[in-house]
């Protein structure tokens, strides 16, 4: 079981759970966006990656290309 959780500023902002079945698998649970809005440490907002068609559970899930890795963009997650 994979446990994503992210807290902003100390505050939880985020938490869902998911099984990968693969070891290549990579999980797009969420979206941060920071606004540089003058404090010390900016406001962050989190919303949840969406979900293919049909399916109930946060993100989606893609199997990583790991010829990608290290060239001059990296892996691109599908849909991106």
């Amino acid at each position: 079981m994979n446990i994503i959780r992210i807290d902003v500023n100390g505050v939880l902002s985020f938490s869902e759970q998911r099984v990968l079945t693969e070891y290549e698998q990579v999980w797009a649970a969420a979206d941060i966006t920071w606004a540089d809005d003058g404090t010390q440490f900016g406001t962050g907002s989190v919303a949840p990656f969406p979900s293919p068609a049909g399916t109930n559970e946060v993100g989606a899930i893609a199997i990583r290309n790991p010829s990608q890795c290290g060239t001059p963009t990296g892996w691109v997650f599908p849909g991106e």
